[in-house]
């Protein structure tokens, strides 16, 4: 169907023209010169024409690679996700230690997390501390390394 698209139809009507001149002006005319003339613009026509029908159409190629491109990140980030809630559930953290957890696992900062949660600063610094205590761990890299080993 893609021979078919509306985008190929330059070269569909460049093979159409490009036939019927050849056999109008061979069938119009018994000279030989017209005959080679017309035989000729028949062939560039033609060539044009077969040139457009196989070109590689790249933004085609662009936008399936952005959607696949998109659908990895969608996958890794609910993989990501999943980890995270999973962590969550095995250590008994509250939603909001759960949400602190995914920023800071993403590598973001108390303040970062502040302004993104919408919450004071010291309520941040105490959610992370929780987490700390209940992963028994001492650091946001522990944090991040117990979340990309989770299965």
């Amino acid at each position: 169907m893609e021979v078919f698209s509306k985008e190929k139809m330059p070269g569909w009507f460049g093979l159409f023209i490009g036939a019927n001149v050849c056999e109008i002006a061979v069938t119009a005319s018994s000279d030989v010169f017209t005959v080679i003339v017309a035989a000729l613009v028949a062939l560039v026509c033609v060539a044009f024409a077969f040139l457009e029908l196989c070109t590689y159409n790249s933004t085609d190629d662009q936008h399936a690679s952005a959607k696949e491109g998109k659908e990895q990140i969608e996958f890794r980030s609910r993989r990501f996700r999943d980890r995270c809630d999973s962590i969550s559930q095995s250590y008994g953290l509250t939603p909001r230690e759960a949400e602190v957890l995914v920023l800071l696992a993403k590598g973001y900062h108390a303040d970062s997390i502040s302004a993104e949660l919408s919450i004071a600063r010291p309520t941040t610094r105490t959610h992370i501390q929780h987490i700390y205590q209940k992963l028994t761990i001492n650091s946001q890299q522990e944090l991040i390394h117990i979340v990309d080993t989770r299965e």
